[in-house]
């Protein structure tokens, strides 16, 4: 995929490096054609009234080869009343004294008064004046759109000069006996081409933009795919551990009961009975809570709302785990702020939104855990912190934990067992109490889970 972004770039950069040189050669041609136009019509308005025949012109002169044609097509001779005189004009150029013929066709019997024409009539002597050039070639620029600057030239020859740059148009020749040679010098014309190819170079900048969103997000998605496999597959492997794990328990209990006779020692019985129960308990809250948080994604889950203690039901959660506690050697302090603690929610779902902020204090330990809980009440709130002394939680991934299966990443390390589900099922239930949740760490020592819930959720 970048190789072929890459492919569609450098075809872009050079179809538009193809328009920008055929933008420049258009506007020399348009340039050069609308300049030989701009003198045609002003030698035509000059000329008009004249019924001779001008042949053999030095130059680049269209206008006089058009009058020929012309009049040729337009005008009936008669042989007998036309007489042909050739007239011999010595004309000075730069390269030196040079002598032109000139054929009239005329009705007139002697030559005297087209000698005098010749001489004396300022239509056929005289150059254009650059001003009159100069406004009627900008106004014909500008019905072309060609707004670029540029200046005009006149010399008395007609070869090319060593000052012409690129974009010179070329010299036309005006005048018949001794003829000017006019040209117009422009500036660089690519901000004008540029100007010209801007939907282009739009349409170009938002292809290859299009294309390069459309990569990042396929890319990105990539990406997610395959964490959410590793997540996936991690999850599984958890997972399995945490099933496979009570059953084998409870299998166990149950062959004890079988072949050690432990039916006949009700003791004993009871204990093994009791292992059982409390490993399908545990098989139960997971199995539960994997339901629960699937109902919660598809929007089947409706909570149960009933007025209760919340510091009764934090207690009660103390004291069933205290065993676990016990076992990892876990100090557990409780403050209380305020009197009432009443609130209106589902009894259940809170119990396991503290039952998993207890387990995480304890899996993630460092040494003997410490557990600080401090429960507040408001007028219209109830509040729980929970902090404990364990290894943190990287500031990078502070609200990553709250995503269903993630995991914070510690290396190689795998002797915490879980699932990446009760935080998640934690935060959705709090969201789903209108309530908040939230995690401060320093990422070295420590967590802290602080949540609120509002003390009704009527309606």
């Amino acid at each position: 995929m970048v190789i072929s972004i890459l492919l569609i770039i450098v075809f872009q950069v050079y179809w538009l490096g193809k328009v920008f040189n055929e933008g420049k050669n258009a506007f020399r041609k348009t340039t050069d054609l609308t300049f030989k136009e701009t003198l045609y019509r002003l030698q035509a308005a000059r000329f008009t009234g004249y019924t001779m025949i001008f042949k053999g012109l030095p130059g680049d002169n269209v206008f006089m080869s058009d009058v020929v044609d012309a009049v040729h097509k337009t005008r009936i001779y008669n042989k007998d009343s036309t007489k042909k005189f050739i007239i011999s004009v010595n004309t000075n150029l730069e390269s030196g004294v040079k002598n032109r013929r000139i054929l009239i066709n005329s009705k007139n019997e002697t030559l005297a008064p087209l000698e005098k024409l010749f001489r004396e009539n300022k239509s056929l002597n005289d150059t254009i004046p650059i001003k009159k050039i100069d406004s009627l070639y900008h106004n014909l620029l500008g019905r072309e759109g060609i707004t670029v600057k540029y200046r005009l030239l006149h010399s008395t020859f007609p070869g090319k000069d060593s000052m012409e740059g690129n974009y010179s148009t070329k010299k036309a020749a005006v005048g018949l006996i001794d003829p000017f040679f006019y040209r117009a010098d422009f500036e660089d014309p690519s901000a004008y081409v540029f100007k010209k190819m801007a939907i282009q170079m739009l349409l170009s900048v938002l292809l290859i933009a299009l294309i390069t969103i459309s990569f990042v997000f396929l890319y990105r998605n990539l990406v997610a795919q395959q964490k959410l496999t590793a997540i996936k597959n991690e999850f599984i492997a958890n997972i399995t551990h945490e099933l496979k794990t009570p059953i084998a328990t409870v299998s166990v209990a149950i062959e004890a009961m079988k072949n050690f006779n432990a039916l006949q020692n009700p003791e004993q019985a009871r204990e093994y009975l009791g292992i059982a129960a409390q490993e399908l308990d545990r098989l139960s809250l997971l199995v539960d809570k994997v339901l629960r948080l699937s109902m919660f994604e598809n929007r089947q889950l409706e909570l149960k709302y009933s007025r209760f203690d919340f510091l009764e039901l934090l207690h009660e959660v103390i004291k069933s785990m205290q065993l676990q506690f016990e076992k990892c050697n876990a100090a557990v302090n409780v403050e209380v702020t305020g009197e009432d603690f009443s609130i209106e929610a589902d009894r259940m779902d809170i119990t396991g939104v503290i039952y998993n902020l207890f387990d995480n204090a304890i899996k993630y330990r460092k040494g003997n855990p410490l557990i600080k809980v401090t429960a507040s009440s408001s007028t219209n709130h109830i509040g729980l912190s929970i902090m404990d002394n364990g290894i943190g939680i990287n500031p990078l991934y502070k609200d990553k934990i709250f995503e269903k299966f993630f995991r914070v990443p510690h290396g190689h390390l795998h002797d915490v067992k879980g699932y990446g589900l009760g935080l998640s099922y934690a935060a959705h239930i709090i969201s789903q109490h209108r309530g908040t949740i939230e995690a401060k760490s320093d990422g070295k020592s420590g967590t802290t889970f602080t949540l609120k819930l509002p003390r009704t959720n009527a309606g």
